[in-house]
């Protein structure tokens, strides 16, 4: 919260980081090894990849994302538009050419949430 002053011993908070933890079930994003070395391209990749599952549909503007978007919102933006960006800066392919179009197309974009798949992964 504002004025805690913890606030002032807290790192920035990177939002890629809701792609990297994992809590066993199917809807979390997948396992990987992070080392200092690749921490930088692994954040981005797991990201780009957890990304691959979002739902644009220009014609009726309405854009699917994860639960993780509607509890941590904030980390990645104020508003719809912001989080809609910022989805876009971190996906690739077909997902950042659907969000240009239905960013540039001056609607307002809806967005909805997948249900979350809190069944346990198994091997």
């Amino acid at each position: 919260p504002e004025g805690d002053p913890r606030r002032e011993l807290s790192l920035p908070l990177d939002p890629r980081i809701h792609f990297a933890l994992n809590c066993g079930a199917r809807g979390c994003p997948a396992i990987q090894v992070y080392t200092p070395e690749n921490v930088e391209t692994a954040l981005s990749s797991a990201t780009a990849s957890f990304l691959r599952d979002t739902r644009v549909d220009t014609e009726t503007c309405e854009v699917e994302l994860s639960q993780l978007f509607k509890w941590y919102r904030s980390d990645f933006g104020e508003n719809d538009v912001e989080v809609l960006t910022w989805v876009r800066d971190h996906a690739r392919g077909e997902v950042v050419e659907k969000l240009d179009q239905l960013l540039a197309s001056g609607f307002a974009p809806r967005i909805s949430y997948a249900p979350y798949d809190w069944d346990l992964n198994s091997s």
